[in-house]
């Protein structure tokens, strides 16, 4: 059995220290803008040989108050394209990816927040989001991951604060 940092044949997840110097071009091709350098970039990268890392995946963990915001997700398809059919077929029958990255971030992350929140206005991320453990709010796209337990109130009053931020 692969470990969570581990998911597949080839492939490591980890946060690193200054995402944008590898991921930087892939999110100004995505997002049309920079990387961000707050937070905590996760990122999946694959082995394609002893000499060569290539990042395929990535999230941006923002600490903010006693949550994290998950953001910035992306995969790159011209990478996921080189990656031999029989790990792609494994990444797929294991979630895919984003999920992995996800997977690992909700647990390397655990101890330093009560809860997960996202923005999720991409259908395809959503479905994601929600199979790794994200829920729906009452607000329109926010979503959250309660990874511990708090009660009603706290859990509310957490979902109202991070609506007031707006989409991120």
């Amino acid at each position: 059995m692969t470990s969570i940092a581990r998911p597949f044949t080839d492939f490591q997840i980890t946060s690193v220290t200054g995402g944008p110097f590898f991921i930087g071009q892939l999110f100004r091709d995505k997002f049309n803008d920079d990387a961000p350098e707050y937070g905590h970039s996760v990122v999946a990268f694959w082995r394609k040989n002893w000499s060569q890392f290539v990042p395929v995946c990535y999230a941006n963990m923002l600490p903010h108050e006693n949550v994290i915001l998950v953001g910035g997700a992306m995969t790159d398809g011209r990478v996921f394209r080189d990656i031999p059919a029989e790990i792609r077929h494994e990444i797929k029958a294991g979630g895919g990816l984003y999920y992995s990255v996800l997977k690992f971030s909700f647990d390397h992350f655990a101890a330093d927040c009560d809860a997960f929140f996202g923005y999720a206005a991409d259908r395809r991320a959503l479905m994601v989001d929600l199979a790794a453990g994200f829920e729906h709010t009452p607000h329109e796209h926010l979503i959250v991951h309660w990874h511990k337990p708090l009660g009603r109130w706290r859990k509310k009053r957490l979902v109202e604060k991070i609506h007031k931020i707006g989409p991120f």
